[in-house]
């Protein structure tokens, strides 16, 4: 029994290692969902990192003109949208948002219980749990 307890034991840390190297030990990236103070009201959101300070960015609503397709995200700011782009207020609707906004990364989802959901992929094409 005691080298099955060993091997259970280096598989959690070896999985809380990369929990902690994925969400805690590197800054924000593209596919993050991060929570933020709403940029123009009292209220915090849920949304994901599209574009990071430098990047351009390819509105896919197409924008309120040809020139407005691509946007460029400022020093300091960040593209955010949500997962329900149809629905979604996001910087498709307000522009980039300044990074102090950011309150922090969400790393899981404990609610609601019945389903346990992945965030998703992040810029990599990493699978987030």
């Amino acid at each position: 029994h005691a080298k099955e307890n060993e091997n259970s034991f280096d598989s959690w840390f070896a999985l809380l290692r990369g929990v902690w190297q994925q969400h805690f030990a590197s800054g924000l990236q593209h596919g993050d969902v991060i929570i933020l103070h709403h940029p123009s009201k009292e209220a915090t959101i849920c949304k994901r990192i599209i574009g990071m300070p430098g990047d351009t960015v390819v509105r896919t609503d197409g924008g309120d003109s040809q020139d407005s397709n691509h946007r460029i995200v400022p020093p300091g700011h960040l593209w955010i949208e949500g997962d329900n782009s149809r629905q979604s207020l996001d910087s498709r609707s307000y522009g980039t948002v300044p990074a102090s906004l950011v309150i922090g990364k969400v790393i899981c989802r404990l609610w609601p219980l019945r389903e346990y959901a992945s965030l998703g992929l992040d810029g990599n094409g990493i699978e987030h749990w």
